[in-house]
Order: C-alpha cells, then structure tokens, then sequence
C-alpha cells in the first residue's frame, strides 16, 4: 500500500510533498498527537538514523524505492510535470482491454492511464500506468506500436524473502527491486498486474 501511495504521489501533477522520515516508514506507534504534554517520549522523536539498523531491510528498500521515484520524476519532468501552469500532458483512460471507458468502467478498479506524449509533440517517450485495485490478477492488452518496459511494479512479490529473493538469491536485499530505471525490463503485448498494484511503464525509443 505504501509503495503504491508514494507511486500514486510522484506521477502526479504539482510538487509532491513528503512528511521526512516517510520515505523509511518512520511510525510515532500510532500516536496522532505529538504535540502533547505526554508526548515527549521515544514513540514521537525522530529517530534519525533507525532505518539505517542492519537488520531493517525493508525500511532500507523502502528508502531506495523512493528515492528512484525521485528520480524517476526527476528525470521527466518534461512529461510528468509541464513546466507552465495548467498545461497537462495529454492522456486518456482506458480499460485493461484498450478500449475506452464509457458508462459504468468508470465504476471498476482496473484502469489504464496512457500518456500520449509523442503524439502531442513532448519530448519524451510515452507511459502506461496500469492500476489494479481489485483482489485479483487482471491481464493488461498494451497499446500497440510500441515496445513497451517496465520501470515499476508495486506487488508484495518483489520485496518478500520467499519470492523475489528466493528466486534471485545474490540480489542485494537493500535495494528496491520493485523499480528498475537504468535496465527496465522489455515486455510483450500484455501485462498482468497483480491485485492492489500500480504498474508504470515507459515505451523504449
């Protein structure tokens, strides 16, 4: 949930804005009022540095994963962030088939958000992000014409001992491996993304 909430913020129009201490999954225990006379008490100091414990490897692959979609938004702001105000990038909603949405798809948890970059005269490649919201896998027919890869998947699988990991046993389990900007995967004509996961992907020029 997590990833897909910092995913959610970094493609976003505007300036994406982070509590510190987010991006390592910095927690006060539950307490919603530091501000308290009583809260003056290890639940509510920043512990700098705790993410940083050897053993806490997924608040070290947390931290990585965000700081790539820094980034990963860094990298586009041609794309992902128009310079003048009010000047959207193109795009279009779709439905996990390709086929627009109409009438009651707008009700679903399955989407497809496609940028249409080059078509509009921007300088960068064009972007799929696929949305699965429901419990279930959900099979992607991609936009054809394109040789699309992957920059990120947000599932569970990529960051658990028994899947990534188990299958890539010299991977370096303090990097993310749920965003790969540098050498992203090349895919087929379909993708499918797991439930409660956002998936972006970048077509390859």
């Amino acid at each position: 949930i997590m990833r897909n909430l910092f995913t959610a913020l970094f493609i976003s129009h505007g300036t994406p804005m982070l509590l510190g201490g987010d991006e390592w999954m910095r927690t006060q225990m539950g307490n919603n009022n530091a501000y308290s006379t009583w809260a003056d008490n290890e639940w509510n100091w920043f512990r700098w540095g705790e993410w940083q414990n050897i053993t806490a490897r997924s608040r070290y692959r947390m931290h990585d994963f965000v700081r790539e979609l820094i980034r990963l938004r860094k990298s586009r702001t041609d794309t992902l962030s128009p310079s003048a105000y009010g000047q959207g990038a193109p795009l279009a909603w779709r439905r996990a088939d390709n086929q627009e949405m109409e009438g009651l798809d707008w009700s679903s948890q399955r989407h497809m958000m496609m940028h249409y970059y080059r078509e509009a005269g921007f300088n960068g490649p064009e972007m799929a992000i696929l949305i699965n919201m429901e419990s279930t896998d959900v099979l992607f027919s991609l936009p054809e014409g394109r040789d699309w890869t992957r920059l990120v998947d947000t599932q569970p699988w990529f960051d658990q001992s028994g899947g990534f990991f188990e299958e890539n046993p010299t991977a370096d389990p303090y990097l993310s491996h749920n965003i790969t900007l540098d050498d992203p995967a090349n895919l087929g004509q379909t993708y499918t993304v797991k439930p409660f996961t956002i998936v972006i992907l970048e077509e390859r020029l």
